[in-house]
């Protein structure tokens, strides 16, 4: 999923309609820059024009090094008839699936079916490629998605996230499964509770921990749920929980709660603050012995009280649909579902997503 992928124009779909990598026109980096800023600056707290330029070298890298569940980022202009109509992000995530957004499209050109057909013909590229799903993450208020009606594009909505990047504008999630394995695999539920309990939750120590035994816990724990986890997503949480990267953005900062006990590892939380105010928190893994209420709460509270010193207003913990444990306990301790993610990391495995506001 880290290829760097071209587009050959179909010209009997819409006659003069060509669509391009950014990459390949630096002269209209400014003008990208500008757009990206201004049309969502409204919606989204914390937004200057350095989430623009990173956008722009991440897309030239072809990669993004600090990615954690994010591979890369691809930057696209649709020309017509020569002139520059509109630009669109692509997020490349692990586990095969692509992000929209942000969308731009040129006023002018907005109501006559321009971004359908210029977001049909780069989906199109990345399900050639392999890509299983395809979602966007965008404002209720419809003021910068006033170009699109992601209905027209057969996307399914699948959660309303309240507040999420602003105090002042909620998104909906919507998404769309272009493939999936016929199969009869069934999904792994883990009911049954154990009994150990947690006597300490160190945070941000995962430096001092033998990389191996880590990247063994977090291959093994998250390969239930997730797809493409390697050695390079486990040393992306060593390296974004380090002091010197704490809310720096672009290097996706996080926090991480690890439980040892005799020098195993038993539990790994990690946390990332995200612009506007969220804290954001997956995986959240417990091994089956320490998988009870108790310990769940004990690392929700480490995770909420991380998140006040570090004045996020909002938490939101996604969790697997077979993780019964961990749902019921934080439905019952105040955490609202705002939606269930369709198979976002990996196929047959959907995501909850449990929000708390905290404050309120």
């Amino acid at each position: 999923m880290s290829e760097i992928l071209e587009y050959k124009n179909n010209e009997n779909v819409v006659d003069n309609l060509s669509i391009k990598r950014l990459r390949d026109f630096p002269t209209y980096y400014k003008d990208f820059i500008a757009f990206v800023t201004n049309s969502i600056k409204d919606n989204y707290d914390e937004i200057d024009e350095s989430f623009a330029k990173r956008l722009i070298e991440i897309d030239k890298k072809g990669f993004d090094e600090y990615g954690f569940f994010t591979l890369g980022k691809d930057i696209w202009i649709c020309f017509y008839n020569d002139e520059p109509m509109g630009f669109e992000v692509i997020t490349r995530k692990r586990g095969g699936s692509i992000k929209l957004g942000p969308t731009y499209l040129l006023h002018k050109y907005r109501g006559k079916g321009f971004a359908k057909e210029m977001i049909q013909q780069i989906c199109d590229v990345y399900v050639k490629n392999g890509t299983r799903k395809v979602y966007v993450t965008a404002p209720i208020n419809n003021y910068s998605t006033a170009v699109l009606d992601y209905c027209k594009l057969n996307l399914n909505l699948e959660a309303i996230l309240c507040k999420n990047y602003s105090k002042n504008s909620s998104d909906r999630v919507c998404g769309k499964i272009f493939h999936t394995k016929d199969n009869n695999d069934s999904i792994t539920v883990r009911i049954k509770q154990g009994t150990n309990l947690i006597k300490q939750v160190s945070k941000n120590k995962l430096s001092k921990i033998n990389f191996e035994k880590l990247n063994n816990f977090v291959c093994k724990n998250m390969q239930l749920y997730f797809n493409d986890i390697d050695a390079t997503f486990t040393k992306t949480i060593i390296d974004a929980s380090c002091e010197e990267n704490k809310l720096i953005y672009e290097r996706k900062c996080k926090d991480s709660f690890v439980v040892l006990e005799n020098d195993e590892i038993e539990c790994l939380v990690i946390a990332t603050p995200k612009r506007g105010g969220n804290y954001k928190v997956s995986p959240f893994l417990i091994n089956d012995s320490y998988l009870n209420e108790n310990n769940i709460m004990k690392l929700v509270k480490e995770i909420e009280k991380s998140a006040l010193l570090l004045e996020r207003r909002k938490i939101s913990i996604f969790v697997p649909v077979g993780e019964i444990v961990i749902s019921n306990t934080l439905s019952l301790k105040n955490y609202f579902c705002e939606g269930i993610l369709r198979e976002p990391y990996k196929e047959n495995c959907d995501i909850i997503v449990f929000s708390k506001f905290l404050g309120e």
